[in-house]
């Protein structure tokens, strides 16, 4: 197992950088990609060595949460069980994370298929009981918490993957810089989230939902360091909120747009009904642009209980030249998001995304974002989809759009909060 001891791990690091900038190449005799990123590694468990192994091991009883910890079959196994849904923080001994370092974190965990429902994953910035965890869970669900002192806060709400089928071992991975921790399962980026300062203990999270007896196993644990740089790979311009500074840089990191230079337009809150069967009206920004993020905080009501589910819904609509020619995003009753252009009045279904099963009222965050001939489509800071091809109009005015499934009192309630129109700057 290689591992640094507590004592001189920091000096050890930055003579390492040191020397790796003076050769500039790395082990294998290459150039590094970036001379100026260099990454070392901290800590890496060989578990195959259990005479090297210093991470707990056995039996642990408390408040009601019995917990078993072994090398066994080539994995660092958990075996828990509790009545009252209690959790386990296992940190790694003699090891904090200063201030000024990302940090890279890799981990591989086998959970059982959904059932018995059991949370694993990362804890990180651990410093005096307060911590975040980045949380995969047994049905494919994956979040991140934020507990200070006890209290428990949603930073990133229980949000399906699919990478990984039910049962098979799971790899995940926090890439932390410049304050924003990016987060990866199965080799993809799935999420983002602005942290701040992250210095503190690194460690595993386990957490059984049910009282039935629950082991996950992990079989891998990398931490890498490497000096903190001012100019990182995604720059945002100052005075970006975070709502969309966090939309842009997922964007971004997925390669769904070339570059985040734009300016945020202010629009205020604006609550739209109808109750016309069939029909739907914009509220529009008078503010004509061609590449733009809009997105807001969306809560629908529908007045009667069995509308038109599909033809019911709230939404945007941008590159509006006029009431014949503009691209078009519902979000409908029915759980689908459905993005179309409308030319020369006649409708051109472009993508449908499934969000969610039906219903008569709900609330989630949406997000249309048009750049050159590319759309993407993002519901709850979660990617949908991306068009590569809508390749007509390319530039109009945008607004906001209630669509009625029923004549029934106020018909369809949108009501939108949070909204931000950002329009990105042209090369």
């Amino acid at each position: 197992m290689r591992r640094i001891k507590e004592i001189g791990w920091i000096a050890f690091v930055l003579a390492m950088i040191i020397l790796i900038r003076t050769v500039n190449v790395d082990a294998s005799g290459e150039p590094p990609a970036d001379p100026d990123e260099v990454w070392v590694m901290i800590f890496e468990d060989s578990i195959a060595n259990p005479e090297e192994f210093r991470l707990p091991l056995g039996d642990a009883l408390e408040g009601g949460f019995m917990i078993n910890r072994s090398v066994t079959d080539g994995v660092y196994r958990l075996t828990m069980q509790s009545s009252e849904g209690k959790y386990n923080v296992t940190t790694l001994p003699n090891f904090v994370i200063p201030i000024g370092y990302r940090t890279r974190i890799e981990t591989a965990v086998r959970m059982p298929a959904f059932d018995p429902y059991v949370c694993s994953g990362i804890t990180f910035a651990e410093k005096g009981g307060s911590f975040f965890d980045f949380l995969i869970c047994s049905d494919r669900t994956y979040a991140l918490y934020q507990n200070s002192a006890g209290n428990w806060t949603e930073l990133i709400p229980f949000t399906p993957f699919t990478s990984v089928d039910p049962g098979e071992l799971i790899s995940a991975g926090i890439l932390i810089r410049e304050g924003w921790a990016d987060f990866s399962i199965g080799g993809e980026v799935v999420d983002t989230y602005k942290v701040g300062d992250t210095d503190g203990y690194v460690g595993f999270f386990a957490q059984p939902i049910s009282d039935k007896l629950t082991t996950i196993d992990i079989s891998r644990l990398r931490v890498e360091v490497s000096p903190e740089r001012s100019s990182g790979t995604v720059r945002l311009a100052s005075g970006v909120p975070d709502g969309i500074a966090r939309s842009l840089r997922m964007l971004s990191l997925k390669g769904r747009i070339d570059h985040t230079d734009g300016q945020v337009f202010p629009i205020g809150d604006m609550t739209l009904t109808l109750a016309n069967l069939g029909y739907f009206t914009q509220e529009n920004f008078n503010h004509p642009a061609e590449d733009v993020l809009l997105q807001a905080k969306i809560h629908f009501k529908s007045a009667y209980e069995r509308p038109d589910f599909a033809k019911a819904g709230c939404g945007f609509m941008i590159r509006a030249r006029d009431a014949y020619n503009y691209v078009q995003l519902m979000m409908a009753l029915d759980g689908t998001v459905y993005l179309k252009g409308v030319r020369n009045g006649s409708e051109v279904p472009i993508a449908n995304y499934s969000y969610a099963s039906w219903s008569v009222e709900g609330q989630a965050e949406l997000a249309l974002i048009a750049t050159g001939a590319k759309m993407t489509v993002m519901y709850n800071g979660r990617v949908l989809g991306t068009v590569q091809d809508a390749t007509w109009i390319m530039e109009g005015d945008a607004g906001l759009s209630v669509f009625s499934g029923t004549n029934f009192e106020y018909g369809q309630s949108c009501e939108f909060t949070d909204i931000l129109y950002f329009v990105f700057s042209q090369g």
